[in-house]
């Protein structure tokens, strides 16, 4: 090989290196948030089946359907749902990250299980401030540093949603916010299935939950679990499902410890909506 030829390969080698580069730093930027993205697309109300675990020994499971609404503003996309005695709003950015959750208990059954009747969780910066409060008086007030790179759990359906719609498809490894300033190193997994209740045989799924989960279609799945050392105390996983043939919308939750798990599913009508 002539070394003209030599130099003429390295330097498509080199551009062929620099255009990945270029498109790896674009997605990275909508991964961590930081940059332009217009492939979030989401349907402005839905409506999910809800199962939830019972709050005292001996009582039922809870399940019920909700609506789901999705509103537009200049920064993202405001979600707002009833759910469990509670009123919930979260807002997210353009790329589906985190920027305030809050809740409002109604019942006092789950006031006295959350201690507190508000809690919020606002974005500033590079931290988290979260506060909570109790008959008007705050109880918590607190910041947490965190790295732009951590997603946060209370939109983990919707961030990994505006991933897929954005052409990254592949698993990795970062930290999460899971609930009151913790951050825990997660690995998610990407799985492809027809049938995604059979991951997990662990989990006894209600009726109403795999009635909605069809078979026979293009999913794909999420499986997270917690890095090492915590996954040794908990070592169960969580699983979002993602229907290819609906532009990768979001359609299905579930995992935790199988006698505590949650199970989330839309309700899709005839038409696909």
């Amino acid at each position: 090989m002539t070394a003209t030829k030599t130099k003429t390969i390295l330097v498509a080698a080199l551009a062929a290196l620099t255009l990945s580069t270029s498109i790896a730093e674009e997605r990275w930027q909508i991964f961590t948030g930081d940059g332009p993205v217009t492939a979030y697309r989401v349907d402005p109300a839905q409506k999910w089946f809800l199962s939830s675990p019972p709050r005292s020994k001996g009582d039922k499971r809870l399940e019920a359907v909700y609506d789901f609404s999705y509103e537009r503003d200049s920064k993202g996309v405001n979600i707002l749902y009833p759910i469990d005695g509670a009123r919930v709003q979260i807002k997210l950015n353009e790329a589906a990250r985190l920027r305030s959750y809050s809740i409002e208990c109604l019942s006092s059954e789950l006031i006295k299980a959350a201690g507190y009747d508000r809690m919020s969780v606002d974005v500033e910066g590079g931290s988290l401030a979260i506060k909570s409060h109790m008959n008007g008086k705050q109880k918590i007030d607190k910041k947490k540093n965190v790295s732009p790179a951590v997603l946060d759990m209370q939109c983990m359906n919707q961030t990994l949603q505006a991933m897929l719609q954005s052409g990254i498809a592949a698993s990795f490894k970062t930290d999460v916010h899971i609930q009151g300033g913790d951050v825990y190193r997660m690995k998610f997994e990407l799985m492809e299935s027809s049938d995604p209740l059979l991951l997990s045989a662990k989990y006894d799924y209600p009726d109403a939950f795999k009635q909605a989960i069809k078979p026979g279609r293009s999913y794909r799945v999420y499986v997270l679990s917690l890095e090492p050392p915590a996954a040794l105390v908990f070592p169960h996983r969580f699983y979002f499902v993602y229907d290819t043939q609906r532009d990768h919308s979001f359609c299905a939750y579930w995992g935790g410890k199988p006698d505590e798990a949650e199970f989330q599913a839309r309700l899709f009508s005839e038409e696909g909506r």
